[in-house]
Formats: C-alpha cells, sequence, structure tokens
C-alpha cells in the first residue's frame, strides 16, 4: 500500500501540527456588525441570513447580507437577549422564521424584513423557551418549547394548528434541538435536566397522537446536539461523550462510540459521519456502513487545537472545520464511499487590527455557510466574513496519511 494511502478500517490520528499550511483566504468583505452573529448563517437567494446578538444593550436582531454585492441589505429587532443565544432564522420560499427569548416565534419576509406575523408560543417568565432550532413539514413550522411541548404553527400566517403536551410521567424536559421528520410523523428530544438524559419521542405529524417514546441516555440538551438522520437511523450526539445510534422502525439504540467530553454537530459524507468532539478540540470521522455492533470504525481523528466553532459543514465533496484562527478543509479521497486517504490543509483570513496598525487572524466563532465559490461565518470580533472558498489542491501537496 501507498504510504500516503490508510487501511478504511484504520484510524488516522492528525494534529493541526501536521497539516499543511494552505496560506491565506481570499476575503471579499468583513462587515463589523455591532453584534455577534451567533450560529452559522442561513444562506437565501444569494444573502445570508443571521441572528446577531448585542449583548451589552441585550437585543436580537436579524440580518441580511448581499453576498454578491458584499452590502447589508437589510436589519431589524426581533426581541432581547437573556442569556441564551438564538439560532439563526430558517428560510422557506419568500419568508424566514425565528425564534426569540420571550417565546416568540417572528415571521419575517426575506427581501425587506418586513414583519409578516408574530406568535407568542410559551408565555412565561423563563428565558430561551423558543431558540431551539425550527423545522417545515408541509404547510407547518414546527417548533419546540422549554416547556417540553412541541407546536405546529401555520407558515402562512403563524395560527397554532396543534400543540403536543405530554403527559405527567413524561413532563419536566424542555426541548433544544431540531426536529426531524419521519415517515410522516416528527421526531424530536426532550432534555430532562432532573435526571440528566433524553428521551426520543414520535408523534403523528398532525400531532394527534404520540406514537412512541426511549430513553436515549444523555443526549440532546444543546442546538449544537441536534440529531441527524441518515435513513432510518437517528444519530444522537451527546453531553455525556456519546454518539448514539437509534434505529426508527425498531427502536433499538446502540452507543456507537465513546468518548469523555461532549459531541456536536454531526453530518455524512459519502457514508461517513463527521462531528466535532469537545475531547482534544478534534474532529472524528466514522463509516456509518458497519453500524452492525456496538461502535462504528473510526476512520479520522483530527486534532484542531481550539474547541469551537462547534458546526461543520458540507459542501461540493468536502468537508469544512473552522477552529478558532484556522479554517480546516478536509477533501476525503474517494468523497463518495470509504476514503482511503484524506488531503487536508488549513487556511487563515488576516485583517487589519481596529486598535493596532497590524494584520491580526480572524477567529471564527460559527460554521461555514456556502453559496456556491462563496463562504460567510461569524468571527469573535462581532464581524460577518465574506470571502472565496479555498480551491481544490493537488493531492501531492496536500495534506495525507
Amino acid at each position: 500500500m501507498d504510504e500516503d494511502s490508510l487501511d478504511a478500517k484504520k484510524e488516522v490520528t492528525i494534529l493541526s501540527s501536521q497539516v499543511v499550511d494552505g496560506g491565506l483566504l481570499v476575503t471579499k468583505e468583513g462587515w463589523w456588525l455591532d453584534g455577534d452573529v451567533t450560529f452559522t448563517p442561513e444562506i437565501a437567494h444569494g444573502m445570508a441570513l443571521c441572528s446577531v446578538v448585542n449583548r451589552l444593550l441585550q437585543k436580537h436582531s436579524v440580518l441580511a447580507v448581499d453576498l454578491q454585492k458584499a452590502s447589508i441589505v437589510w436589519k431589524v429587532p426581533v426581541g432581547g437577549w437573556f442569556h441564551t443565544d438564538p439560532v439563526s432564522p430558517l428560510a422557506h420560499e419568500d419568508l424566514l422564521y425565528v425564534g426569540t427569548a420571550d417565546g416568540t416565534v417572528v415571521c419575517l419576509r426575506q427581501q425587506t424584513g418586513e414583519t409578516v406575523w408574530k406568535q407568542m408560543v410559551c408565555p412565561g417568565p423563563q428565558d430561551g423557551r423558543t431558540l431551539a432550532p425550527l423545522t417545515i413539514a408541509d404547510s407547518h413550522l414546527l417548533v419546540g418549547t422549554f416547556a417540553g411541548e412541541m407546536v405546529a404553527l401555520d407558515v402562512t400566517t403563524g395560527e397554532e394548528r396543534w400543540r403536543f403536551s405530554h403527559d405527567e410521567e413524561r413532563q419536566g424536559g424542555f426541548i433544544a434541538t431540531r426536529p426531524v421528520i419521519w415517515r410522516g410523523s416528527v421526531v424530536y428530544c426532550t432534555w430532562i435536566p432532573r435526571r440528566g438524559c433524553a428521551r426520543v419521542h414520535c408523534v403523528k405529524l398532525d400531532g394527534s397522537q404520540e406514537l412512541w417514546w426511549i430513553d436515549v441516555g444523555g443526549a440532546a440538551d444543546d442546538p449544537h446536539a441536534s440529531p441527524l438522520l441518515v435513513g432510518d437511523v437517528l444519530f444522537l450526539p451527546g453531553q455525556d461523550g456519546y454518539v448514539r445510534g437509534l434505529d426508527l422502525t425498531t427502536r433499538e439504540l446502540d452507543s456507537l462510540t465513546e468518548y469523555e467530553h461532549p459531541v456536536h454537530t454531526p453530518v455524512t459524507l459519502g457514508g461517513v459521519l463527521y462531528w466535532r468532539s469537545n475531547q482534544d478540540h478534534a474532529m472524528n470521522g466514522h463509516e456509518v456502513h458497519s453500524c452492525t455492533g456496538l461502535y462504528l470504525d473510526c476512520l479520522l481523528d483530527l486534532q484542531t487545537d481550539h474547541p469551537e466553532p462547534y458546526e461543520l459543514s458540507v459542501h461540493d465533496g468536502r468537508v469544512y472545520c473552522p477552529s478558532g484562527p484556522w479554517l480546516y478543509v478536509i477533501e476525503p479521497c474517494p468523497a463518495e464511499g470509504v476514503p482511503t486517504e484524506y488531503h487536508i490543509r488549513k487556511y487563515q483570513s488576516m485583517r487589519q487590527s481596529m486598535d493596532l496598525d497590524l494584520e491580526v487572524p480572524d477567529y471564527f466563532t460559527t460554521g461555514l455557510a456556502h453559496d456556491g465559490d462563496l463562504f460567510c461565518a461569524g468571527t469573535a470580533d462581532s464581524t460577518l466574513l465574506i470571502g472565496r472558498l479555498p480551491s481544490f489542491s493537488p493531492a501531492e501537496e496536500s495534506h495525507s496519511r
């Protein structure tokens, strides 16, 4: 076997110091936003759509940026901020939907930021009630609440169509992650702090009946740990260091991996499941198709030296992993099927410091949102960075093991 290739069943550990420095990203613009971009922006119709928080003033705004023109199209306030960061708005057709800290869902027009409707979903004194990621199913907008209820709103009018509350036996949890749609039902996790565990619930898409529920351990208490549905298997990243696989057809649950620290943001590319782990500030890749026993075969352990941001993204056959001052670009070879080698490079973006007469690296705080060869991401100095993705590098110049 060539020394630059690896056995598909053998784990490859790569340190940050071993990754080839690909130089500087081509930066198109850096917009200072008077607030922090809290999650990976949503992309729709050539615009980056972001939730922006001004922590000093405790304000939550939604912002639209034209990526080609690198200009702000509109910015509108939608609510307050109470120590829990809101996720990015959800785009659907010509509308946007975002949950706010006071329990309200706000619908905006994508092109203008005009408010179409507001709907109070879960009133009360608690903060962070509707900050979980939203999901569209047919004509319904599905939103989980801090009270552990699943609510369906009409996407056009905001009118409440149904609300599912659990019986007393299953009370005491809250919903912090994105629901998924599976075979005419909505599947979602509730996190129960007093027990330190989560449950997965399956409810009919019309909200009329709970079909089943199951305890799944220490998963799903963070929007960065939303489950990922691959076929009939729901992958559940957990705060207890496990990634679990739940077969929704049989409701069999397997602990697929074991780490010492929380895991986040599962994505798939070519039959491999990738996610971030706090252990060694790593990005890990495991073969999905080997899910026949308790553990998945580990293929890649990339140690990035920086724990955040948690979000990974997949675009054009590559995995993008922002990590502090670096953007890691991972190209599995082959892209489809189990890789026999990885080409990995890391890049920086440098901009003039506002306080000093020198260039300093941008520090990524969100994942990358992609629009063709353009990307955007939030940085630590309240800036939305817009740039061009690095071109594919020849294999012989890339880091490969």
